[in-house]
């Protein structure tokens, strides 16, 4: 300003400054949407300028869908904005229309498009309908692109969401199975342990196999009856032997259990085992608190 009154020159008004600034810019805007007109196909400039018209028994126009948000992050709305996304694809290479174009102009032409109805976008000169709509369909092919990858991702992560809680779900049952095979796997133990019901009957059962076989001593399958009832003053058959010799079987057969328990460590380090799983069956979290920070 200082340099206009030294050299004596005429400030214009700012209507004058206003109109210039007007003018200019539409010249430019003229230059831009003779440009995007120009990088378009035929075919592409009737696909855009089709798209205010009323299609359907709805009334409904394709202008509208270049509006449409992506809903809910839901395997139909994915579905759908997918091909919403397809569609826009085939409207043509929105790339190459705005090729040269300034990002702020195209954000403007696209919000100055997605203020107009499909009645109003009539009122303005082709060209210009054509590159409102073009840089419409520029954003809404951008914003469906970012809507797809952010709606499958967050539909992945319900997916693996449900997955873990299924795979936790299954890992509780499966606990409760294991808790349950350490507490039989216990009763077991203790039943022949020493001590225990099985261990106790087994030593009675040696015990009176050993007075039979001592009150048989001599005898054999091929030994009568009579000689049989004679040793036993009548009180027994033959068929004791084999009765005796089942029991003998029986005992021993207990007795590979508790060497089977043995190779496993012993009854005690078996039992102790058991107690350590077992301090944390269930949501017992309690006795972790001991010793802590």
């Amino acid at each position: 300003m200082e340099k206009l009154v030294e050299a004596g020159l005429e400030i214009p008004r700012f209507s004058t400054l206003d109109a210039m600034a007007s003018a200019v810019r539409a010249e430019v805007n003229e230059e831009i949407l003779a440009g995007i007109r120009d990088r378009m196909t035929a075919e592409e400039r009737r696909g855009l300028l089709g798209l205010p018209d009323v299609v359907g028994l709805d009334r409904k126009t394709l202008f509208n869908a270049l509006k449409q948000n992506p809903g809910r992050a839901t395997w139909s709305n994915f579905k759908r904005l997918k091909g919403h996304l397809e569609w826009l694809d085939s409207l043509g290479d929105t790339a190459k229309w705005l090729q040269g174009v300034a990002s702020g102009k195209v954000a403007d032409f696209a919000g100055e498009a997605e203020a107009q109805d499909a009645a109003t976008l009539r009122d303005y000169t082709e060209d210009k309908r054509v590159a409102l709509i073009a840089c419409l369909a520029a954003k809404a092919r951008m914003r469906a692109r970012d809507d797809v990858a952010t709606m499958f991702c967050k539909r992945m992560a319900a997916k693996v969401k449900k997955a873990r809680d299924e795979l936790e779900e299954i890992r509780r049952k499966q606990q409760e199975i294991v808790e349950a095979l350490v507490g039989n796997y216990r009763i077991l133990l203790q039943q022949v342990d020493v001590g225990g019901p099985a261990q106790t009957s087994r030593a009675q059962a040696a015990a009176m196999t050993k007075q039979s076989l001592d009150a048989l001593e001599g005898l054999d399958e091929e030994s009568s009856a009579e000689e049989v009832a004679g040793r036993l003053e009548g009180r027994v058959s033959p068929a004791f032997l084999l009765l005796a010799e089942g029991l003998m079987v029986q005992s021993n057969g207990l007795a590979s259990v508790t060497a089977a328990v043995e190779k496993f460590g012993g009854f005690d380090a078996q039992y102790a085992q058991i107690e350590r799983v077992s301090a944390h069956h269930g949501d017992n979290w309690e006795v972790l608190l001991h010793g802590g920070t």
